[in-house]
């Protein structure tokens, strides 16, 4: 257990160094790059940095800090996007706040699975985090065969969708 809080205590101070990790003015560019490159070595797998397959991001929220995320290039279903995260070693995003959204929406450009589906034929979602902490549903609820959720990156609506169709997958680390 002490080697849990030693770790933690480690990596607290490390992130809280690195909190800024969008781009600044001329000046800060470097200051910034260098910043973005540290925390994607610390969030970021190495076998997602080693591949063209994934676009890599990291950006810093008032309310959340420091999070990086992937986005695959290949669009793929919800059952594939969770496998695809989960051997990256995240998981499908779960959008926590309006700021979020919009940077992902302006970051991808395309709608993208959020960590949202239903069970069986229930009229409800289980969320990764429940209750979730931000949701923005746009759309209706009462097809129940739509059992996974898409956000539109214009919008930012989250509007219930087949788990089959392809869509943008961005994993979270």
């Amino acid at each position: 257990m002490l080697n849990f809080f030693i770790l933690f205590f480690f990596l607290f101070n490390i992130f809280t160094n690195y909190i800024e990790c969008e781009e600044g003015d001329d000046n800060d560019n470097e200051k910034t790059a260098n910043k973005c490159s540290t925390a994607i070595d610390l969030l970021i797998p190495h076998s997602v940095r080693e591949t063209a397959e994934y676009r890599i991001k990291c950006f810093t929220s008032k309310e959340n800090g420091l999070k990086c995320f992937a986005h695959v290039i290949k669009k793929l279903n919800f059952i594939n996007g969770v496998s695809m995260c989960s051997k990256l070693g995240g998981r499908i995003i779960q959008v926590v706040n309006m700021e979020e959204s919009k940077y992902i929406g302006e970051w991808v450009k395309a709608t993208y699975y959020v960590n949202a589906m239903r069970k069986g034929d229930s009229q409800y979602f289980d969320y990764s985090i429940y209750p979730p902490p931000y949701a923005n549903i746009g759309c209706r609820l009462d097809e129940l065969s739509n059992k996974c959720m898409i956000i539109d990156s214009k919008t930012h609506l989250w509007c219930p969708n087949s788990c089959e169709e392809l869509h943008s997958i961005v994993c979270e680390f």
